[in-house]
């Protein structure tokens, strides 16, 4: 199975704002208008919880719907060159990077349904941010 397919069992509900990248090129966030990285590791429990609060969190509000989700696959080289760039190692518990603009304006890992406040607030912050 690859990766978008099972990604859609846990976030199906903004399937057309989902975007997997390619894990053979170098993960990009400068083009990012609005949007959120999820680090996913698809063999990890902790990440499938995460991907699927965040899912959520886009899909409680229609003022959401501008703010795509991108997925880079945990195990990627790309992925952890990216990691490095920004002082941070992937670590399989849903590193979760909201950005504006090419620039990163909040983050969050290991978190579960639980936290769905703190995501949708994440959500706000990100599209008041310039």
């Amino acid at each position: 199975m690859n990766m978008r397919d099972a990604a859609l069992k846990y976030c199906g509900r903004i399937e057309g704002r989902l975007v997997v990248l390619d894990p053979d090129l170098a993960v990009s966030i400068s083009e990012i208008k609005k949007g959120v990285l999820f680090v996913w590791a698809i063999w990890s429990v902790p990440a499938k919880q995460g991907l699927q609060a965040v899912a959520t969190a886009l899909s409680s509000s229609p003022t959401f719907g501008e703010i795509l989700l991108y997925l880079a696959d945990n195990d990627a080289g790309s992925t952890e060159q990216f990691m490095t760039s920004i002082g941070q190692t992937p670590s399989g518990m849903g590193e979760t990077f909201w950005i504006s603009n090419g620039e990163i304006v909040a983050s969050l890992k290991g978190y579960s349904a639980k936290d769905l406040d703190v995501l949708v607030r994440h959500n706000r912050e990100l599209l008041s941010a310039n």
